[in-house]
């Protein structure tokens, strides 16, 4: 077997090398070989992937955050070559929704005993995959302005912050939203295209059920009536408690356009993309991610990598 192991030396938890020693640890034992390739700040990290996925790799590792798996699911488009997610970010969302254990030693002894490929619908947006979501309003003013200082030194309550800030002073926008075809116009805070469900269920537990693996993408429309609804809204939302406000829910098979008459920045897996208008494209069952074998619902018994059809 030949392994492609990638890895972001910035990431939250990969302090001195502890993720190249326990990769070099548990591929040795199982006599995996492996060539490492590094992460470099501003470097087109999915072109990169794509590029060496050419020279022959069975499997792709990706030691890093949701934006270190999001560039390489973008550069694994088109190809049968299997990813493998290694958690060492802040969230750790795909990872998380996935079933696939945050403890390094554990993800990694995972990869090389009993992963299950499960094939997992990507956003296409402006010609680039996108894994977790994507959003206009809200969502989008908190990632703009949060530092990367901010996440590491106080992880999720530097969201937690920004977002009240946001939520004090952001209004709301009259936003066109066409989901396969059909118009729709609301006066919104946020509308936000979710394929992963773990943060959608955290801002708002009435979400429907959304997967990564359904075909499909859901919009979440937030709305809310007076300005101390906002902080209400968070805190309820903090304390796992049920919020009050104004939301719809849309399901598209296709596309969604979203667009307003004043352009506002579009962020996608936790990066601004861009501007309204924007077009996101649902890409079904588009690249394969290796997970633990009962992630998905399916009990397909013990696999190794090579009863996935993955020689060493």
């Amino acid at each position: 077997m030949k392994a492609l192991v990638v890895v972001n030396p910035s990431a939250g938890r990969n302090s001195e090398g502890v993720v190249e020693r326990t990769v070099d640890h548990h591929l040795r034992a199982a006599n995996v070989v492996y060539a490492l390739h590094t992460t470099r700040p501003g470097a087109d990290l999915a072109r990169e992937i794509h590029e060496r996925v050419k020279e022959g790799f069975d499997v792709v590792l990706a030691a890093g955050g949701d934006g270190t798996v999001s560039s390489v699911l973008d550069g694994l488009m088109g190809s049968e070559v299997p990813l493998g997610i290694i958690p060492v970010g802040t969230g750790n969302l795909v990872a998380r929704e996935l079933g696939i254990p945050t403890s390094v030693d554990a993800a990694v002894a995972l990869l090389v005993a009993q992963p299950q490929p499960v094939k997992v619908d990507v956003m296409r947006i402006n010609g680039r995959a996108y894994v977790l979501n994507a959003g206009v309003g809200l969502s989008a003013a908190v990632v703009r302005d949060i530092t990367r200082a901010q996440k590491r030194r106080l992880g999720f309550i530097a969201y937690v912050a920004t977002t009240l800030v946001k939520l004090i002073s952001i209004r709301p926008r009259r936003l066109t939203v066409i989901v396969d075809g059909q118009h729709h116009t609301y006066r919104a805070v946020e509308v936000l295209v979710n394929n992963c469900g773990i943060l959608a269920r955290r801002l708002y537990p009435k979400t429907p059920d959304i997967r990564m693996n359904d075909g499909q993408l859901d919009v979440w429309v937030m709305s809310t009536q007076a300005l101390f609804d906002y902080p209400r809204y968070l805190f309820a939302t903090v304390f796992g408690r049920e919020p009050h406000l104004e939301a719809q829910f849309l399901r598209a098979e296709r596309t969604i356009y979203i667009s307003n008459k004043v352009p506002l920045p579009v962020q996608a897996d936790g990066d601004i993309i861009g501007t309204t208008p924007v077009e996101i494209e649902l890409v079904p069952s588009a690249v394969t991610v290796l997970v633990p074998r009962d992630a998905s619902g399916d009990t397909p018994g013990h696999r190794t990598l090579s009863a996935l059809g993955i020689k060493r």
